[in-house]
């Protein structure tokens, strides 16, 4: 069986818990790495490993596996297991092998890029989106938070509709924003990467616009400084006076 984990998201108390699934083969290979490399590198066993990633690929849960271990900028362990491929042939996995990380962008990608903003004061998580994306702006928008979207808890669908995302963004942004909830804001919990996907675009603007504003401070701040630098040289060339010759 699978492990379960439930999670109660907050603040809003109306939603219900979150249930996640892991596979215990790919668990047994994560626990048995993490508990190896507690201990002292030089006196190391990774036959743990081994035997935990055989299981993981002998069972059928996984076609492969790559594990790599680091300490500091040591890598102190690292080892392929299975395949790569299995369709339409079996190509043997390697250790330099080119993962597709899929959804693991939404934690480590766009919700560290969207803290990141929220560190700086740029982005506040109970802000409405429409204070960031000018297509979310007014009434119907505003329970849809920085929060809810990080939580999966705005009531956006899952997946965009058909098309929407066709023309690219700002444009895409103007066609989500006529999407109909598929539950009301903050009511209950879904996977949608329909609101990863605008999180990223309001990363987007966000920084651009920080970058504008930036750019502008310092083209303003060095033509003062050019100014005042014509004016002393005009002041000074008004009282400067050759000597008598």
């Amino acid at each position: 069986m699978a492990l379960r984990i439930s999670i109660r998201s907050r603040p809003d108390d109306k939603i219900e818990g979150v249930v996640v699934s892991l596979r215990p083969a790919v668990l047994a290979v994560l626990f048995v790495a993490l508990a190896l490399t507690s201990t002292r590198v030089s006196a190391q066993d990774w036959s743990g490993i081994d035997e935990a990633a055989v299981d993981a690929v002998g069972s059928g849960e996984i076609p492969g596996v790559v594990v790599l271990l680091g300490r500091g900028d040591e890598i102190v362990y690292r080892r392929a297991w299975g395949s790569r491929r299995v369709v339409p042939d079996h190509v043997a996995m390697t250790e330099d092998t080119i993962f597709d990380i899929a959804s693991l962008t939404k934690p480590f990608g766009t919700t560290l890029a969207v803290m990141s903003l929220v560190e700086r004061g740029q982005v506040k998580l109970d802000g409405p989106l429409g204070r960031y994306l000018k297509e979310f702006r007014g009434r119907a928008h505003d329970m849809v938070t920085i929060r809810r979207l990080l939580t999966h808890s705005a009531g956006l669908p899952a997946i965009p509709p058909s098309g929407t995302l066709n023309p690219g963004f700002p444009k895409a942004a103007a066609l989500l924003a006529k999407v109909p909830f598929d539950y009301p804001p903050g009511t209950a919990f879904q996977y949608s990467d329909t609101g990863f996907i605008l999180l990223g675009e309001m990363v987007r603007r966000v920084w651009a616009s920080r970058s504008t504003a930036t750019s502008t401070t310092t083209s303003s701040r060095r033509s003062a400084c050019a100014t005042r630098a014509s004016i002393h040289r005009g002041r000074s060339a008004a009282v400067w006076r050759p000597p008598n010759t």
